[in-house]
């Protein structure tokens, strides 16, 4: 389904959809409401920083586990580094404010949006950074080998973590999610898309 909001095309994929309405049906923690909103937050800061680099958003698409952003004027490596932290940003701010007024859920949550949002793993926007520095430091098959290498150990720290210390299930999910990630921007990138 799509629609045009201040002339941005907005695209969201039917089973994203269908997930965030199956996590909300199934949800007994409540937890996920938080969580959606924390993501909307996170997004909606990165969409107007790049705005205010005076960045055409021409599509924003919601697909899977992943957003993403189309502009006809790429801004510059700076702007881009500043679009890319304001996500996390404003989710720390969101925690900052939940802790001081007593609402430990919402600074959870925020904190590890926060957090997660941070890791070096290619997709996210902590890996997205590195790879933006790293560009301008060394060529770019050892960028795409870096990357690799540090994804492959978050990840592997995510399994490790689950099976030994914690039989917490969530992160080997999160660590599915994380390798799925990787592959998808990869797939996209080799495609042009």
């Amino acid at each position: 389904m799509s629609f045009t909001i201040f002339k941005i095309k907005f695209e969201v994929s039917y089973l994203f959809v269908s997930m965030v309405i199956i996590y909300i049906a199934l949800d007994r923690t409540g937890y996920i409401i938080p969580l959606i909103i924390s993501v909307i937050a996170h997004e909606t800061a990165h969409i107007l920083c790049l705005m205010l680099f005076r960045c055409r958003l021409l599509k924003v698409s919601f697909l899977i586990g992943t957003l993403s952003v189309q502009y006809d004027n790429l801004p510059s490596d700076k702007a881009k580094m500043l679009s890319l932290f304001c996500g996390p940003f404003i989710n720390l701010i969101i925690s900052l404010i939940s802790y001081m007024i007593g609402n430990y859920t919402w600074f959870a949550i925020n904190f590890l949006t926060f957090f997660y949002n941070l890791l070096p793993v290619s997709g996210l926007d902590g890996g997205e950074m590195l790879e933006i520095i790293l560009e301008k430091l060394i060529n770019h098959k050892l960028v795409v080998i870096i990357m690799m290498i540090s994804t492959i150990v978050v990840c592997l720290s995510f399994c490790i973590t689950c099976f030994f210390f914690t039989n917490n299930f969530s992160l080997l999910i999160l660590c599915f999610y994380l390798i799925s990630l990787y592959i998808f921007k990869n797939i996209l990138k080799d495609k042009r898309i």
